[in-house]
């Protein structure tokens, strides 16, 4: 369906200074960014930074999604350029770092934007972050959440509110909301015909359902998904076994104790057993949440065969 798109990229070249223009007049978007994927001090990481942009070392090549509202979306896993934009923004420019000569050299460096045409299927936005930058899955929503704004993505974060008792971000429970959902609709309508496509751009189809969702659809939707939430909890997010499983593969267990009955009925019995949760875990680090990776990987679980 999608194999002979090419994706198209615009190389743009901006001084800093206007970089830092079009940040302060809003053009300029970052992904949340307050969930601790920056290590270490952001006054450290600026002046690094600007001591080697004050040397004449070129700013490393930044990747960006063009919004059709024109803002640039920046798919920055890093923060430097985020951190870089907020300190020379005027209102905050932090004199301790920035003496006025180093000033002027730093903010004619230029920057190398590789800009994402809007017109490209958002899936494909996702996908070229993803490849670049690895980003974690709470990252990963929130780029999803900018990207398809108008796809009232505002509904996965009021249902996941309603999940109390628990630590995980609101990030993350949408992230684990929006596969399970993916994974009820293959359940229940099937979408053979997207069997050759990949996890985002399965996706971005069953986004584009939101539309057409009733209340009711949505409320039992949620239902089934606080019901598996509960389950891999209690079973798989326990004490010593917190750390055994990565986000992703918890994602992936909530989706096929709803996809597989036979996978759930074990998990309600074995669960809590590591030797069963050992081979749980290498089963799903296997999929990729394809289409064709959720069906084989599916019959796998439902009869047992690990």
């Amino acid at each position: 369906m999608y194999n002979n798109e090419r994706v198209r990229i615009d190389i743009r070249k901006y001084s800093l200074d206007e970089m830092v223009y079009r940040y302060s007049q809003n053009k300029i978007l970052f992904c949340n960014h307050r969930y601790g994927w920056t290590k270490g001090n952001p006054k450290e990481k600026l002046k690094e930074t600007v001591k080697a942009l004050a040397r004449g070392i070129p700013f490393p090549s930044v990747y960006a999604s063009e919004l059709q509202t024109g803002e640039l979306l920046i798919l920055d896993k890093s923060e430097k350029f985020r951190i870089l934009l907020e300190q020379l923004n005027y209102e905050n420019l932090d004199r301790d770092i920035m003496d006025r000569y180093m000033l002027k050299d730093v903010l004619y460096s230029q920057i190398i934007i590789y800009v994402i045409d809007y017109m490209n299927p958002k899936y494909m936005h996702m996908e070229v972050g993803e490849f670049i930058e690895e980003w974690q899955p709470s990252q990963e929503q929130s780029v999803r959440n900018i990207l398809y704004k108008e796809d009232k993505m505002e509904i996965l974060a009021e249902f996941v509110k309603q999940i109390k008792n628990t630590r995980t971000s609101e990030l993350l429970l949408q992230y684990y909301f929006i596969y399970f959902i993916m994974a009820a609709f293959i359940k229940s309508r099937g979408l053979h015909i997207y069997e050759n496509i990949d996890k985002y751009q399965l996706l971005e189809k069953v986004i584009k359902q939101f539309h057409y969702l009733t209340t009711v659809e949505w409320n039992n939707l949620y239902n089934e998904f606080e019901d598996a939430y509960r389950l891999m909890h209690q079973k798989f997010v326990k004490g010593y076994r917190y750390k055994m499983h990565s986000t992703e593969t918890r994602m992936k267990i909530l989706c096929f104790l709803y996809l597989c009955n036979g996978f759930r009925q074990q998990v309600e019995d074995y669960g809590d057993e590591s030797i069963f949760q050992i081979k749980i875990k290498k089963v799903l680090e296997s999929c990729d949440m394809s289409y064709e990776s959720i069906m084989k990987t599916a019959d796998i679980l439902e009869r047992g065969r690990f």
